[in-house]
């Protein structure tokens, strides 16, 4: 199934959060919240940048830990997000900050030249995750109930991964 199907490369990422939830404190204490436009200005660190083209708009992300994964955690990922039937939970109150959305990791497709041909944006604070492009409708059935259950395999799945940011520290 797409995207796994045409893609070359699968990454985890974390990234930098350009929407202004994080804040760059300068040496004279002065606060700028982060965005694309002021990352590389003030030379904020990352590892690589990703360029995504998302419904006619540029997404980019400022990765700042990466991991390639192989064809076993392939499988495993793949099963997890199209396969995985999550047990009958008893009823849970899921509380997150109202608003919250600020995704700080992803799953990244490559194809063979390394463009990015899709990607699954995930907010681990908020249990909120967006597949772009999303042909089986999957961005509907995330926010049912009984999904919350799979973004806690996802992030167990990131941290097995040794993807450290926005699994143990935001």
């Amino acid at each position: 199934m797409f995207p796994f199907s045409e893609a070359k490369k699968v990454l985890l990422i974390s990234f930098i959060s350009t929407d202004g939830s994080n804040i760059l404190v300068l040496d004279d204490d002065t606060r700028i919240p982060l965005d694309t436009t002021n990352i590389d200005k003030y030379e904020v660190k990352y590892l690589k940048s990703f360029t995504f083209y998302q419904n006619k708009a540029i997404k980019k992300y400022f990765a700042q830990e990466i991991v390639e994964i192989d064809k076993n955690q392939i499988d495993i990922l793949s099963n997890l997000m199209f396969n995985y039937k999550i047990k009958k939970l008893p009823k849970l109150t899921v509380e997150s900050p109202m608003g919250c959305y600020i995704p700080r990791n992803a799953i990244l497709f490559l194809d063979g030249n390394d463009n990015v041909i899709s990607n699954l944006e995930i907010c681990f604070e908020c249990l909120q995750a967006y597949l772009f492009p999303d042909p089986y409708n999957t961005n509907e059935l995330a926010n049912k109930e009984s999904c919350y259950g799979r973004i806690d395999l996802l992030k167990a799945f990131f941290d097995k991964n040794g993807i450290k940011l926005g699994i143990e520290k935001l």
